[in-house]
């Protein structure tokens, strides 16, 4: 039509012909699936709640999550564009991801354990809180500031759904710290929850008749890429935690001799070995040990051999006393790998020393001391444990509650090393001269086989555990030696 025809024409008549003209509006269904904000309401909801509600088996309690804090940064994504409260709740969507990353990375790591429940989890905590309710602030107000652009007003815009929302999760957190466990309580949170993301769906629905007017913030990569890059970066996360921090960092440096006290510390393994104390075990003590232990000329020893992940562990223990007297003496608990094993991640020894049991009436004496030595490229080397100290483990078990005086060393073998071993040696008394003398001494270890476990649980974290898997990624075993003034005997 030209315009000199269109001017010639009645407005009644033009409006007609324009009516007529026009394409159907489609369905209120199709609308409502081709809508932008339609599918980023989907995510940025889905993602609240798989943040939000978790089952701790098979992981569950990570992978839920992680997938949340994706939905939610896809969400966002796509409705940037749309004001500034929503380009506020992108930002804090990623700044979200990152957090995410953070956590899993640490969680594949050696130091998982001690991560949790230490006071830097505790401040991560607090602030994925505040970013999770900032999300949540953003996400709603921009639903309000879209709506009052379109013109579009709803009974719903008038409930503060965000702010009943962090109030909401403020409520758990402090319950959650209280250590409050009522099912009661709970379901009602849970109905309270499911009300509060009812009213934001609401809020959202509003705006489905001016779907056509929301555009989605253009974008040079699709969203299943988007999604799985993400994806991808949370699982190489994981992958580098595990990678680069599988084994107990240690220090293995030249193995040097004592020069001051070798000619005394040399004078004492004869002795010691003249009366039965295994040479390959006074070898590899430090010579300021060997010297703790002159005259001390009656020495009880046993050895065992343990087929442990395709290698082979010998284990011997040594009791070393004076003939006159039963009641003062050393203990040393000698391991050695005479073949590694097939993984070498993260090892671990417990032991339950003469003087843990207070029915023997023994107390300790002196420190507890220790080293491991190994053979690279056939240099001896030598290093400290990871870690190697006293411990108190307190638990249940059938006969009711227990507590358990301990030491614990942990150590990891180094690749391409031969002949690695270590050793702990404890000192023990008796201040009561009627006792017989008798005492008894475990030797426990654990082995890591498998990275098959998240979050990353060590050789330490094992020894420490009330309660063994039963799908563990260790080989343990014991072994206890008892004596008395006379004899000792070994047993398993």
């Amino acid at each position: 039509m030209t315009d000199r025809n269109r001017r010639n024409l009645p407005d009644s008549d033009f409006d007609r012909i324009l009516k007529a003209s026009a394409a159907d509006i489609p369905p209120a269904d199709v609308i409502r699936g081709v809508t932008p904000h339609r599918t980023a309401v989907n995510r940025i909801i889905t993602g609240l709640v798989l943040t939000t509600f978790t089952l701790n088996i098979v992981g569950l309690n990570y992978i839920g999550p992680a997938i949340g804090a994706i939905l939610l940064a896809a969400g966002f994504r796509i409705i940037r564009r749309g004001n500034g409260f929503f380009k506020a709740g992108y930002a804090l969507s990623l700044l979200n991801i990152t957090l995410m990353a953070a956590l899993l990375t640490v969680n594949a790591t050696i130091y998982a354990s001690d991560f949790n429940g230490s006071s830097a989890s505790t401040a991560y905590g607090a602030i994925s809180l505040l970013v999770k309710m900032s999300v949540i602030i953003c996400f709603w107000r921009g639903l309000k500031s879209a709506g009052h652009r379109f013109g579009v007003a709803s009974a719903s815009v008038k409930i503060d759904s965000g702010a009943l929302l962090c109030l909401w999760y403020g409520v758990v957190s402090a319950i959650g710290l209280v250590g409050i466990n009522s099912w009661l309580i709970i379901g009602v949170l849970i109905a309270l929850y499911v009300l509060l993301i009812r009213s934001l769906l609401k809020l959202s629905d509003t705006l489905e008749d001016t779907g056509y007017s929301v555009t989605a913030a253009p974008v040079h990569v699709s969203d299943r890429v988007y999604i799985g890059v993400l994806a991808a970066l949370l699982a190489l996360c994981v992958m580098c935690g595990y990678g680069f921090s599988r084994t107990y960092p240690m220090v293995w440096e030249s193995a040097a001799d004592a020069e001051t006290t070798r000619s005394a510390a040399d004078s004492v393994r004869s002795e010691l070995t003249d009366a039965g104390f295994p040479d390959f075990v006074a070898r590899d003590m430090t010579d300021e040990d060997i010297l703790k232990l002159e005259y001390f000329d009656k020495v009880f020893t046993d050895s065992r051999t343990r087929t442990v992940d395709g290698g082979k562990l010998e284990i011997t223990t040594v009791v070393s006393m004076k003939s006159e007297d039963a009641l003062n003496f050393s203990v040393i608990h000698h391991f050695r790998w005479v073949e590694n094993p097939k993984h070498l991640y993260t090892e671990g020894i417990k032991i339950y020393p003469a003087y843990a049991d207070p029915k023997f009436g023994f107390e300790a004496k002196g420190e507890i001391s220790g080293r491991m030595l190994c053979e690279i490229d056939g240099e001896t080397l030598e290093s400290e444990y990871y870690s190697l100290g006293e411990e108190i483990l307190n638990g249940t078990d059938f006969w009711g509650e227990y507590s358990d005086t301990v030491i614990i060393g942990t150590y990891s073998i180094p690749a391409g090393s031969k002949n690695c071993r270590g050793y702990v040696m404890y000192s023990a008394k008796s201040p009561d001269e009627t006792l017989s003398g008798g005492y008894k001494s475990g030797f426990f270890f654990a082995h890591q086989n498998s990275l098959l476990k998240y979050p990353h649980e060590t050789a330490e974290d094992e020894l420490t555990s009330s309660y063994l898997s039963e799908y563990s990624c260790f080989d343990t075993d014991s072994i206890f030696s008892i004596g008395s003034r006379e004899s000792m005997e070994m047993g398993s």
